[in-house]
């Protein structure tokens, strides 16, 4: 008999270790499988949900494998599974009714186009779903050298509103610069992508226009091989300035050698302005009414 309590003991040890490991290292989140949109049966879970601590505060919520969600956390709302849209707010307190979101979309196949994305919606009253178009949101594109991919990071702005990106450096440091490089050509592109997909297939194609470059100290506008400091393809526009205003400025104690020209905005004279072995020579180089009159 003692014998077999000894052998029931230890073969429950056995199971009990079995299962907490289990419930340790096997823990799996079961999301109900679905071939495409699922229809209003579909269970519309949330495989996780964080709440607590201050009441003004919405949820935080985290869904797996969904239509268009392969990972994806929010913050005061909840994302419907059946029918791909937002649910409204948890909190329409003031100083928390934003709606957040950050996701991870896994595209199929090694062709580039996996993208994260944050996103933001302004404050709205509990219950308002968000609305994502009202607020900036990011895209973080991966490329892929099979399909010739870029990898790309899109600011998109809501409605009307600017967006920018804007380097700060530290407060007090030394030296206190902003550098932007480039690893591959040595040159620095400012484009226009005419035409672009971001739906790869087997080859990524766009039209780029290349705006201003930089290269090796040299700047060119209008295409992108500058030979000289300014190297400029096409017309170039001078703005007249008010010759009631400051002229442009001199170099401090005129020890720079330089050539200023500018367009007297009143009379239309081009002057130019040359400092020279700190001697500083001025005069209109272009007088207006020489010019010939264009009918």
């Amino acid at each position: 008999m003692k014998t077999l309590i000894t052998l029931i003991t230890l073969i429950l040890i056995f199971f009990a270790s079995v299962a907490y490991s289990q419930s340790e290292y096997d823990v799996v989140l079961e999301i109900p499988y679905t071939n495409s949109l699922p229809d209003y049966t579909y269970p519309n879970i949330t495989p996780i949900t964080w709440s607590g601590g201050e009441e003004k505060f919405g949820r935080w919520r985290q869904f797996f494998k969904g239509f268009e969600m392969g990972w994806g956390l929010t913050y005061n709302t909840k994302w419907n599974y059946q029918d791909n849209t937002w649910e409204g707010r948890d909190s329409g307190d003031s100083s928390s009714n934003i709606c957040a979101m950050i996701r991870f979309n896994v595209a199929e196949g090694n062709v580039g186009g996996n993208f994260f994305e944050i996103n933001f919606a302004k404050g709205e009253n509990a219950g308002e779903p968000p609305d994502w178009n009202d607020g900036a949101y990011y895209y973080f594109y991966d490329g892929s050298r099979k399909t010739k991919a870029p990898a790309a990071m899109v600011i998109h702005g809501a409605g009307d509103m600017d967006t920018l990106i804007k380097f700060c450096p530290n407060e007090g440091s030394s030296p206190n610069r902003i550098n932007i490089r480039n690893a591959c050509d040595g040159k620095f592109y400012i484009e226009h992508e005419e035409i672009g997909s971001i739906n790869y297939k087997n080859t990524y194609s766009s039209i780029t226009n290349p705006l201003m470059v930089f290269n090796d100290g040299f700047v060119g506008i209008g295409h992108d091989n500058p030979i000289s400091t300014l190297d400029i393809k096409g017309e170039i526009t001078l703005r007249g300035i008010d010759i009631l205003l400051p002229s442009p400025p001199l170099p401090p104690d005129n020890t720079d050698e330089t050539m200023t020209m500018w367009m007297d905005k009143n009379t239309g004279n081009i002057i130019m302005r040359i400092v020279y072995n700190g001697e500083v020579r001025q005069g209109i180089v272009v007088l207006f009414k020489n010019l010939p009159l264009i009918k």
